[in-house]
């Protein structure tokens, strides 16, 4: 998940921030996801204020996207947040593997 400025300085955004805190520290005690990682971004002058990085398998966070409370969090976060996005990013083995497929396809 990313976003970027918010529409208001009410604290909505911040307060929506501890909820998905607790939320996705309870998919992970429970083993719906691996881990989760907030972070947030120094002021510079672009749009992106930060993300929350989460781990899981593909059927792990495949399953997360379709699960009723993450998708009313991220409808409550697109409202209170401008240019929200839910974005798939590869790590680890799975980065090497599509980096490899890179390569391989731009060498032909």
């Amino acid at each position: 998940m990313e976003s970027r400025r918010t529409r208001t300085r009410a604290a909505g955004p911040f307060n929506l921030w501890s909820v998905l805190g607790v939320y996705y520290g309870t998919l992970q005690s429970t083993g719906a996801i691996e881990s989760f990682e907030p972070v947030i971004f120094n002021p510079t002058g672009g749009d992106l204020n930060g993300i929350i990085l989460i781990r899981g398998s593909l059927d792990q966070l495949d399953a997360l996207k379709r699960e009723d409370r993450f998708i009313d969090l991220m409808m409550r976060a697109e409202h209170a947040c401008e240019g929200l996005g839910v974005n798939d990013a590869y790590l680890e083995g799975e980065l090497q593997s599509r980096m490899g497929r890179w390569t391989q396809i731009i060498s032909e």
